[in-house]
Formats: structure tokens, sequence, C-alpha cells
């Protein structure tokens, strides 16, 4: 029984061994045919026209067009055929009237196609992609765009058939790409070329810097994700000041402004993108009676192409709208310990109006003349330094120097007579008191010192004082570094 067993595991062997290198053989030879074919000539069509057909694929980042090669038979044997291309061919079909006037070459690296085809056993054709790049086609919208493919060189015998060796493919892309698809790259500023930052403006005001986003725009449906960067132009201003168009304006320092991050990311699916200008607070303020101007433009978009018209913008800016010390200089906390710095009296708040310098809800009490045309309610006493009629929500600015990092008693003088005050100081933007209590004094005219202690920082800064809760009066603040 076990000699039998073995002699069918060794017929089993054989068999396996057989059928192996049956597969083997047929896998060597599986590029002949068993029928002996005949060799076949390739050929292309002679022209192949992109438009309005379903003869291509057109998504955001690209047109493909599929290209048939055809054979006279079925192939014998798999083989490989070379493809190039030649921009010189399509001058020469325009120059002798076989391509339209008002056709293009495609360009050199807008393309892509396989230097090489592989051509199975057995078929009667083959089909390669020619990828062409959305963005160059929708710079030529409104032309025909053109290129000629060639094949050479086929392997093994097989041979081109006359005349059939090259095709000219020719995209209409005026019927391709509708003029509302294309898309364009642009500044997205209400004011078109012009970018007038005035108090109504979306900024936020910093120690240093006034920080204005700035938003771009691409037309067309979004795509995948691209970049495109922001330069500074100044030659723009310097025209537009020397012709006329840009009057009472200098042109502004590009030290003095600055594109923190100037490649500009337009993410995946969205149409527009933002970034940040910011602008040197103390180099704007030093202008006086001027506007200051600047130009951004657009450049090497990584898709797409930049709008013509809308691919550069002038920044002006006039420095009365932002804010300025009320006494041409900031007021100077000292930094030195225990030493009083000098009243910061409340009706000195900054210049610069409504939204800038200060917040007001109402029209004008108390003094109709002092700091006009400003709504704020500047109380009728001897010297001009108080602040009334508070009301919750309203806030005032002070440019301020803190000599010293460190640790100060504030002193804000208040006058309530009731304890339902509330308020905060802010530096740049940054609560550095929380919210206080103000009590009462017994009249709002008897102004008494509400002591608190707050962390500066050394530098320039904006001052604000907040009131969460209004209803007293306001003489000023003071100063007293501790640590």
């Amino acid at each position: 029984m076990k000699r039998i067993t073995t002699h069918i595991q060794c017929c089993l062997l054989a068999i396996i061994v057989i059928f192996t290198a049956s597969c083997s053989k047929e896998k060597l030879s599986d590029v002949m045919s068993t029928e002996n074919l005949p060799n076949v000539s390739l050929a292309l069509d002679d022209r192949i026209d992109i438009g309005n057909g379903n003869n291509f694929t057109l998504d955001h980042s690209e047109l493909t067009v599929p290209v048939t090669i055809n054979f006279s038979g079925t192939t014998p044997k798999a083989f490989n055929v070379q493809i190039t291309t030649n921009t010189d061919t399509v001058t020469k079909l325009v120059a002798n009237g076989s391509l339209p006037v008002n056709t293009v070459a495609l360009e050199e690296g807008t393309f892509t196609f396989p230097p090489v085809v592989d051509i199975a056993f057995g078929v009667n054709s083959v089909t390669f992609n020619l990828q062409i790049s959305r963005s160059f086609l929708e710079k030529k919208h409104g032309k025909n765009v053109a290129v000629a493919i060639k094949m050479n060189d086929p392997a093994k015998g097989n041979t081109i058939a006359p005349g059939k060796n090259a095709t000219v493919i020719l995209i209409k892309t005026a019927d391709l790409i509708a003029a509302d698809a294309v898309h364009y790259v642009s500044f997205s500023n209400p004011g078109g070329n012009e970018f007038l930052v005035t108090k109504t403006t979306n900024y936020t005001l910093g120690s240093q810097d006034i920080i204005i986003p700035v938003s771009l725009g691409l037309s067309g449906e979004p795509g995948q994700e691209f970049t495109v960067e922001v330069l500074s132009k100044p030659d723009t201003v310097t025209t537009l000041i020397n012709n006329g168009t840009l009057t009472n304006t200098v042109l502004f320092d590009s030290k003095s402004y600055s594109v923190p991050n100037p490649k500009v990311r337009f993410t995946a699916g969205k149409g527009s993108a933002i970034f940040d200008l910011r602008v040197r607070l103390v180099d704007l303020l030093a202008q006086k009676g001027k506007n200051v101007a600047f130009a951004l433009t657009l450049k090497n978009p990584s898709k797409f192409q930049l709008s013509q018209t809308k691919k550069t913008i002038i920044v002006v800016i006039n420095p009365h709208d932002f804010s300025r010390p009320y006494n041409g200089v900031p007021f100077v906390i000292s930094g030195t310990i225990n030493k009083a710095s000098d009243h910061i009296y409340a009706a000195s708040y900054d210049l610069g109006g409504e939204g800038v310098a200060y917040h007001d809800d109402g029209n004008k009490d108390g003094s109709s003349v002092f700091r006009s045309p400003d709504n704020v309610d500047v109380a009728q006493n001897s010297p001009t330094s108080a602040i009334g009629w508070t009301n919750s929500g309203e806030w005032l600015t002070y440019s301020v120097i803190v000599e010293e990092t460190g640790e100060y008693e504030m002193n804000m003088l208040l006058g309530s007579n009731n304890d339902n005050g509330r308020y905060s100081v802010f530096f740049d933007n940054t609560n550095v008191s929380g919210i206080l209590a103000v009590t009462s004094t017994g009249s709002y005219g008897n102004y008494q010192p509400h002591l608190s202690t707050v962390q500066l920082t050394k530098g320039r800064h904006i001052m604000k004082v907040f009131w969460d809760n209004g209803s007293h009066d306001y003489n000023g603040v003071i100063f007293t570094r501790k640590k």
C-alpha cells in the first residue's frame, strides 16, 4: 500500500511538473499568435477636434483627450511604439491654411503624454491619454489650441501606414469652456483697483501695526488647492501720483508695510482666500496732511490665471482716520518704581473719530464745543478733563508708552452716586484688568480713587477703557509701577 501511494505521489508530481512547464512555455510564447498572424500597420486619425463633443474629459485641473492608434489587423505579438510631439507643425499648418488663423500651439510643460505606448497581443487598437493643463487653455480662451502627435519606430517589424503617422488635436477653447467658467484670480475688494482704507474698514489696531485683512477671489467653480503670490509694486503708485490720479498722496515706504505670508493659499473647494496686510502705525501717523498709498500685485498663481483688471490693488490710507495721540505724543507710563505717572485725563482720548478712537452710542451731552464734532460726552468742568453720561458698551482709547515691563497700580478716578458701574481696561485688545466695580462716591462729580493691579509690558500700546456697565463719570487714570 505504501509503494502504491508513493507511485501515485510521483505521478502527481510529474503531472504538476509537466503542467508548470507547459504554463511556462505558454507564458514565454504568449506574445506569439498560434495562428501566425501577419505584422500590422499603425494609423492615427488626421485630426481630432475637441469642443462640444464627448471625446474628452474636462475637470478643474486638466483636459484629458484619448488618442487611439488603429491597426490594420489583429496584433500578432506584443510590441511598442514611440510617441513624440512637434509644436512647429502647428505653426506650419496655420501658415498654409490647414488650421484656423487664431490657432496657437500648446506650450512645453502644459501637457503630458506617454513617450512609449505598449501594445498587447491580439488587439485591433490601443488608446493613450494626452493630458493638457486647464489653466493654459483658460489663458488662451477664445483661441484655438493645437498640438501635433506623431508615431515613430514601431517595434518587432510592424509598420506605420503611409500618411497616417501623425494626428493634430485641435481644441476649440470657447466651445470647450464657457466664458463664465474661466477661472480668474483677483483682488475682491469692493473698490475695484482702489482699496481706500477708512475708519469703517475692518481692521485690527495693535500697539505696533494696523492689521488689515485683504480678500482674494476666484471666479469659476473652485477645484484643487493652489497658491498665488502677493508682491509690492511701487511704480504703479508713482505713476498715479505723477499723472494726477492720486492727489494729496505720498508713496508709502515699503519698509512701513508688509505681508507676513506673501504666498496666499486657496484651499481645495474654496473660491476665496484672505491674507493679512500689516501697516506700521508709527510710520502712518508720522504723515501729516497727506494720504499714503502703496500697491500690491498678484503673481505666479500655481493654477489658473490672473484677472487683468483686478490683479493689482492700490491701498490708500488717510492717517487721520486712525487713532493718534490727542496731545501729539503718547502718554508716558513711568517705569520708575513708586513714581506716579502723569495723569491721563479722560477727555484727552486719541484722535481718530467714532469706531477708531472711541465709541459713543448717542448725541453729544455736556460741553457742545470741546472735542467737537465727536459725540463723546465731555463734562462741563474746568479744566475740561472728565467724561460723563457713560453707557454700557462705550469706550475710549489712549496712545501710551510703557517705559518698563512690570506690575502697576492702576488708579481710576471715578465718580458715581451708586455701585452699579463696571469697567475694563484693555492694552492692545487684551483685557489686563478684568471687569472692575465702580463704588459710589456720593455724586458723579466727586472723583475718587479706584485702585487695582495690572501687569503691563514695555512699549507703545493702545489703552482702551471700556464701560461694561455705564452710569458713572470718569476723570482719568494714573499708573504707578510697584514691581
